[in-house]
């Protein structure tokens, strides 16, 4: 019966231990940790949240996809296994028509953490919309190259 006992508690706090690690989070700074989720060397989107407010650190915060005209969209996400001097772009788009409502493109710190937000969704349409994810490096200083890291369809009905 000690022999069971014991292999029960030794059990135990192997998992207790194995639970105990550290994971890839914000830090005190508000930055996110650059540990990756996965072993890929591939550039990938990590963490995204959109919603209708956001936390000091930029974070989007009540998370829904669903939004009335006026109200503001905050989105938050980590780019990562970024190339040094990347930077985050985001494209709104109505779907109906595939219409342009707003475009943003910021510096990739490097823990790869970027927020944006639409304040003022005032003028857009009750309808539906994507938003395009993507990440890019200036090549040349002509033009950079952006390639997509993913999308997210919302809505926006009337106020």
């Amino acid at each position: 019966m000690k022999t069971i006992r014991a292999a029960f508690a030794f059990s135990l706090a192997l998992m207790c231990g194995a639970c105990g690690g550290k994971g890839s989070g914000r830090s005190a700074s508000g930055e996110a940790s650059s540990q990756p989720r996965s072993k890929s060397t591939e550039t990938y989107e990590d963490r995204f949240r959109i919603g209708k407010a956001t936390s000091a650190d930029g974070t989007a915060t009540s998370e829904t996809d669903k939004f009335a005209a006026g109200e503001p969209i905050y989105i938050s996400f980590v780019i990562r296994n970024a190339p040094a001097g990347a930077s985050a772009k985001v494209i709104w788009r109505r779907l109906d028509g595939n219409v342009l409502m707003a475009e943003e493109q910021k510096p990739l710190p490097p823990s790869g953490f970027v927020s944006f937000a639409v304040k003022d969704t005032s003028a857009w349409p009750p309808g539906a919309y994507r938003l395009e994810k993507m990440f890019g490096r200036n090549a040349n200083a002509a033009q950079t190259s952006w390639k997509g890291i993913g999308s997210k369809n919302l809505t926006i009905s009337p106020p």
